[in-house]
């Protein structure tokens, strides 16, 4: 999406290419860096899954409304990767705002009540199973990025045997956000070296980018994993 509307009723099922780029960055790069990582087993998706499961970039924060996520910081190196991974793969009409790492992450059936429009799948590590389920149809997503719309289309993944790290990016927003303040934050995301470091606030009023300083309005909102 550039310039355009974020299609929220899109459910196309796509693939799109792990390109030589990508795949040098996942492999000599993210994934060293994610199984250095420590990804916390949340106490907050149970509802969702059970496991390991982090989320990047900017999202609804418990008891703090929407804003930068903490992880950005704590994890600097991880974050910047990430983002530079998505610039490869993630296509420009999903103006991703947020990022989840899981690690062995294993879903329950459900939708993605709060995102937005279509998310993209990633899955890799040493294991077999663990394919991710939509509306009944199995997809497996190693090495192969899958596009979907999860706020649309119920899924989850199957068991997994082995050590299965899974990234997904997608659309995260206040309430009241307007598509064109969605991909100004993406953009400022997509575009910046780290990522991390957009001034926010929690405010009453509708979302804005101006001048650099990016104002958020508080929502209350779950997020899910795959």
């Amino acid at each position: 999406m550039i310039g355009g509307e974020i299609n929220r009723d899109d459910d196309r099922i796509t693939r799109v290419p792990l390109n030589d780029k990508a795949r040098r960055i996942l492999i000599h790069k993210l994934q060293p860096l994610i199984k250095d990582t420590t990804i916390r087993i949340s106490d907050s998706r149970q509802n969702s899954g059970v496991g390991r499961t982090q989320v990047f970039g900017y999202g609804n924060r418990r008891n703090r409304g929407f804003g930068e996520f903490k992880n950005n910081t704590d994890y600097p190196e991880l974050y910047a990767t990430l983002l530079a991974f998505g610039r490869e793969i993630v296509p420009d009409y999903i103006p991703f705002t947020a990022i989840q790492v899981n690690h062995n992450y294993k879903t329950k059936k459900h939708i993605d009540g709060n995102n937005i429009g279509r998310s993209l799948a990633i899955s890799f590590g040493d294991f077999t199973g663990g394919e991710l389920v939509v509306e009944g149809h199995k997809y497996q997503t190693k090495l192969h990025p899958l596009v979907f719309n999860g706020a649309l289309k119920e899924h989850y993944n199957m068991p997994i045997h082995g050590d299965r790290y899974s990234l997904i990016y997608f659309v995260s927003a206040p309430a009241k956000a307007t598509d064109d303040w969605i991909e100004k934050l993406s953009r400022k995301m997509r575009n910046s070296s780290r990522g991390s470091g957009l001034d926010t606030e929690c405010l009453t009023s509708t979302p804005y980018v101006i001048g650099g300083r990016v104002g958020f309005q508080s929502y209350s909102g779950r997020f899910y994993s795959h």
